[in-house]
């Protein structure tokens, strides 16, 4: 994904109007793009970035459009629980209206804390 600078034209030039999708926000550092911010929108995905650009707090983005909310809610909760502890995103992505499904990730964290690895290895020396 190719990040853009988080500003008025780039944003209109780069994202369709109408179109759903889900977006990072952040800096490079050290030639890598650093994410403090995931989002998504299910109506209008350059509206909400466009959003992002007058609160002028982050300097590049990086956007995916989707087919559907359902794919945009899974992609921000991907990179909310892989990046959770240098988002600025303090609570966990809500679920879109109207979409019955729960975060994935959610559900590995959850069974691999009830299901602790057991110990396999073999102390015979």
């Amino acid at each position: 994904m190719d990040t853009h600078p988080l500003t008025r034209h780039r944003v209109r030039e780069v994202v369709s109007k109408g179109q759903s999708g889900f977006y990072r926000l952040g800096y490079i550092l050290d030639e890598r793009f650093q994410t403090t911010y995931v989002g998504r929108s299910d109506t209008c995905l350059r509206r909400r970035l466009l959003d992002h650009v007058r609160e002028r707090w982050q300097e590049r983005f990086i956007v995916r459009p989707t087919l559907s909310r359902k794919e945009a809610y899974r992609l921000e909760c991907l990179f909310y629980h892989l990046e959770r502890a240098e988002l600025g995103n303090k609570i966990h992505p809500g679920k879109p209206a109207g979409i019955e499904t729960e975060c994935p990730y959610c559900k590995q964290e959850t069974a691999i804390a009830n299901n602790p690895p057991t110990n396999t290895t073999n102390n015979a020396d």
